[in-house]
This record gives C-alpha cells, sequence and structure tokens, in this order.
C-alpha cells in the first residue's frame, strides 16, 4: 500500500500536468483549425467594417457593408453604405460583386456617368501585376472583400493564445481569444487552392505579425475576426495617410443559398475603358 499511494500521487501529477500542457496547445490547435470547420460550412453571411485610426494628416473612418460568399465557388455579393465614410458627397449604397476573379462594382449615379452602363468590371489578377496605388488598391480591397482569405491568417497563429471570455456574437454563444498570427508562417499552411490569393494578401498588407482577436462557436467556426494592420507598411500605402486599420468580418447563417450572375453585358463598363 505504501508503494501505491505515491504511484497514484505521481500519476495525478503527471496527468494533470499533460493536461495543463494541452489546453495552451489546445487553444492553438483550435485557432488554426478555425478556417478549415469555417469554410467546411461552404457559404455564409457576413458583416465587414473597416475603421482607420485618425492621424494629424487624415481622419479616421468607419466603412461598413453586407453580403454573402460561397467559399467553395470564390462569388460573393456586398452592398457598402457610402454615408458611412463621413466624406462630403459620399451617401447611398454601392454594390460589389466578387466572382472569382473578376469583381463588379456600382455607385450611385454611375448610371449617368458612364452612359447607362452602371457596373464597372475589374481583372484583379491584372490589377495585381499592375503597380499604382489605384490599382493595389482596388486588388486590395478586392481580394480582402473574400472572407477566407482573413481565416487562412488563422494558420499562422505564433503568438501566445489569452482567453478573454465567453460572448455571444449575434445568436451564437462563442469564446473570444487574442493572439498573434504570423502572415509568412500561415503561407506555409494554406491548401494550394488557396495560396496564390492568400500570397498576395499577405504581400498587400505590407507586414508580417498582425493583432488578432477571434472569437469562435462551439463547432470551432470563427464568428467574429478582427486583424489590425499597419497602413503605413501596405502596398499603395499613401503618404500622410491613415497609420492603422482594423478590419474585421462576421460571419453568420452558415450554408446560406449563393446564387450570383454577371450583370448583362449591356450595363458594364471595363476599368480600362475609364481610367
Amino acid at each position: 500500500m505504501r508503494r501505491t499511494v505515491p504511484a497514484i500521487v505521481l500519476a495525478m501529477v503527471l496527468l494533470i500536468g499533460g493536461a495543463c500542457g494541452r489546453g495552451g496547445q489546445s487553444s492553438v490547435e483550435l485557432l488554426s483549425a478555425a478556417p478549415d470547420r469555417t469554410l467546411e460550412a461552404g457559404s455564409s453571411r457576413l458583416a465587414l467594417t473597416i475603421t482607420t485610426k485618425a492621424t494629424q494628416e487624415a481622419q479616421g473612418l468607419n466603412f461598413g457593408g453586407e453580403g454573402l460568399f460561397d467559399y467553395r465557388k470564390k462569388i460573393g455579393q456586398l452592398t457598402f453604405d457610402l454615408g458611412s465614410l463621413g466624406l462630403p458627397g459620399a451617401s447611398g449604397k454601392a454594390e460589389m460583386l466578387l466572382l472569382g476573379s473578376t469583381m463588379y462594382m456600382k455607385f450611385p449615379g454611375a448610371e449617368a456617368t458612364l452612359k447607362k452602363k452602371p457596373w464597372v468590371k475589374f481583372d484583379l489578377n491584372a490589377l495585381a501585376e499592375e503597380e499604382g496605388a489605384l490599382s493595389e488598391g482596388l486588388s486590395s480591397f478586392g481580394q480582402g472583400s473574400d472572407p477566407s482569405s482573413m481565416l487562412q491568417a488563422l494558420r499562422g497563429v505564433s503568438g501566445p493564445v489569452k482567453k478573454v471570455g465567453e460572448e455571444k456574437v449575434r445568436d451564437a454563444q462563442t469564446t473570444h481569444y487574442r493572439t498573434t498570427v504570423d502572415l509568412k508562417k500561415a503561407g506555409g499552411e494554406v491548401p494550394a487552392a488557396q495560396k496564390a490569393e492568400y500570397d498576395r494578401f499577405v504581400q498587400q498588407s505590407g507586414v508580417a505579425r498582425v493583432p488578432t482577436d477571434i472569437w469562435v462557436d462551439g463547432k470551432g467556426r470563427a464568428r467574429r475576426l478582427t486583424m489590425e494592420f499597419d497602413l503605413s507598411k501596405a502596398a499603395g500605402a499613401l503618404e500622410g495617410g491613415p497609420g492603422r486599420s482594423i478590419l474585421e468580418i462576421e460571419l453568420f447563417d452558415f450554408g446560406v443559398a449563393v446564387a450570383l450572375q454577371e450583370p448583362p453585358a449591356r450595363q458594364v463598363t471595363n476599368f480600362d475603358d475609364i481610367k
């Protein structure tokens, strides 16, 4: 019996110690697995918010939109409230269609300006190869509107993971975590099918490590994700522009049907014809 007690104590110590070690590791594994768990749903609705912090040279802004996205087909739709920009003359709703590597955008009043061809067509692959703030900014905006690019970044969780607490995101109970992701590290784990898009995302962000908050539901899916970028290092950065930007997405209504088509050719203006 004297030998049994120390053996039991030792076993308990090993068990507790192992559980604590796995607990710290499981948080990293949970976040790293969130992209696959989320994308397995196939589609979702989303809310996107871009917040830039004011500096002495530039005012801050809070720009948002809502839509839906099919992760497998790489198609999605977003509607933005231009009034949220807080800029003179900016009002009404802007629409965006993302169909693979092609983006269409429609702005209030564009029909009169563009001679009844209000949809402007952008080739994101071509824009990514061009130099200049406008082309690089449009390419970055198009790629950033695909939530899967942000999700893939979670494969690079590298900093300590802090559990902030239990919080509700829309109708879902979630656990809120705070960490840092290494975008380049994540690139080594991104599936081949998403690698090219993700690499562009990293190149345009201009940074390697990004402070990140993520809210994960009981199925391991990302419900909310925020990432803070240093805009001074981003592709197409403007001198004297805002220094930092927070990009946030909320994902909900998983499995929603997404049926989108290209605008009629008679309503489309190619970006190359007007730039």
